[in-house]
């Protein structure tokens, strides 16, 4: 083994070493493991919670509060909902459905949202 490729290696097990020392009780492989997943899941976390750290617990009720990206879709699954509702009463009805951009709204939203949201949201609004 070179003497480059022996540093190299010391530095990198010295910055795991001084990673686990600033979290008490998780072993480095268990912080780099978490960063990994945390990482890779941040953009649903800021959907689901506004945020995309994983500090987000440990501050209070009233910063998580706030309206999240979940809540918008939830409106506009509601808007959606209402309008196809009203188009089935109005072809029951034998009458013309009023024009609703509902749908629209939707598959433009979706197309800002990360992957699992964005294709589901894009089935939906046919």
């Amino acid at each position: 083994m070179a003497p480059t490729e022996g540093s190299l290696l010391q530095k990198t097990a010295e910055q795991l070493t001084q990673k686990a020392g600033s979290a008490p009780g998780i072993r480095a492989e268990e912080r780099v493991e978490r960063e990994l997943v945390d990482n890779h899941f941040a953009a649903l976390r800021e959907m689901v919670t506004g945020n995309g750290d994983t500090s987000s617990g440990n501050q209070p009720a009233s910063v998580q509060a706030g309206k999240s990206e979940l809540d918008g879709v939830t409106s506009l699954l509601n808007d959606y909902y209402t309008a196809l509702t009203v188009a089935d009463n109005a072809i029951a009805n034998n009458s013309m459905p009023p024009a609703s951009d509902a749908a629209t709204k939707l598959k433009m939203a979706a197309n800002t949202m990360p992957a699992p949201f964005r294709e589901v949201l894009l089935g939906l609004s046919i």
